[in-house]
């Protein structure tokens, strides 16, 4: 695969110009966990390659992609969720200051999603936020 190629799945989901700017062996790496992803959006998107990451002890690279991810736009209830998957990324890659910063952000930001949130999980808060 040539690395100056950007993969079906970045450009389905309009991040051309993130891709187009990671080194190879950043590319290398992100194109690894691809296979199958979500492209409904950037957002979920981004959140699976942070999750597949970091379940592949790859945590700086999920931490990397978490920071681009909260550089986007976004609303209320998908801040939460892209935080919650970088401050696992960011735990695993031991940038705890940066993980704690990244929770009270979380806490403060879940008063105004908390009702979506239950909604969207069956009126349950899951055990791991």
């Amino acid at each position: 695969m040539s690395q100056d190629m950007i993969p079906a799945e970045v450009s389905k989901v309009g991040l051309d110009s993130w891709y187009s700017e990671l080194n190879d062996p950043t590319k290398v790496k992100v194109h690894r966990y691809l296979q199958g992803i979500d492209t409904s959006s950037s957002k979920d998107f981004l959140i699976q390659l942070m999750s597949r990451s970091y379940e592949d002890d790859n945590y700086k690279l999920s931490a990397s992609i978490g920071e681009f991810a909260m550089s986007q736009d976004m609303d209320d209830i998908s801040r939460f969720d892209v935080t919650n998957a970088y401050i696992d990324g960011l735990y695993g890659a031991e940038m705890f200051d940066k993980a704690k910063e990244m929770c009270c952000l979380n806490l403060d930001l879940f008063p105004k999603v908390r009702d979506l949130y239950l909604a969207e999980n069956g009126n349950v808060l899951p055990k791991n936020i």
